[in-house]
């Protein structure tokens, strides 16, 4: 993902909602169907593995996009906009030399 994106930041915080909402009910759906069909003792088979990381991959950019648009609509000083702020979450851990 490139940052240089034209986009609204609306746009990306409803798209980011949506993406994770849908990687959401896509991954509570494949456990629930997958408990069903998985007999006990066998494992899971490729293609079910790849949709769980598939669905992970749509659920980790949904997160970025809400990120984003969290800190692209609400003011430096407010709460929302310092709790999405990850580098200054590292920079209050104590650095060990």
């Amino acid at each position: 993902m490139s940052g240089d994106d034209k986009s609204q930041p609306t746009t990306k915080l409803l798209t980011g909602m949506l993406i994770l909402l849908m990687a959401v009910g896509g991954l509570v759906g494949l456990i629930c169907s997958a408990s069903d069909s998985i007999t006990p003792g066998a494992t899971p088979s490729g293609l079910w593995w790849g949709l769980v990381a598939l669905f992970g991959a749509f659920l980790l950019t949904g997160v970025v996009w809400v990120v984003t648009g969290i800190r692209a609509l609400f003011l430096p000083t407010s709460l929302i906009y310092r709790m999405t702020d990850l580098p200054s979450w590292f920079e209050r851990f104590p650095r060990v030399h």
